[in-house]
């Protein structure tokens, strides 16, 4: 299941959190219960809004170190805050900064899982 799960809520409503997985060397890290609430604005841009309104956060890295965990972890709870404070959504094509290592300093969210390993 998981290795690891973490509150990245910061002890306010709604609960939240971010579960940690390590398989081969591949680290696979996502939010949980991000989506218990809908994104704000999504049915002002989308007819079918219902299906693009709630979002989960995922991410593959390969050879990520502890230290590299800890400096996305604590990065993912802010981000995970963006769509209420902001009252805008996130969709696919969006960009997020999100420091991964010294090479990747964005992310661009989609919905297309890579099946390179």
């Amino acid at each position: 299941m998981y290795d690891n799960y973490f509150a990245i809520d910061g002890g306010e409503w709604p609960s939240k959190g971010l579960f940690k997985k390590v398989q081969n060397s591949s680290t696979i890290i996502s939010t949980v219960a991000l989506s218990f609430l809908p994104m704000p604005t999504v049915e002002l841009y989308l007819e079918d809004y219902q299906n693009f309104n709630r979002i989960e956060l995922g991410l593959r890295v390969n050879d990520l170190t502890e230290t590299h965990f800890k400096e996305i972890a604590n990065q993912i709870g802010p981000i995970s805050k963006t769509p209420w404070e902001n009252i805008t959504f996130l969709g696919e094509g969006h960009t997020l900064n999100l420091k991964i290592n010294d090479r990747f300093e964005s992310v661009l969210l989609t919905k297309k899982i890579s099946s390179n390993r």
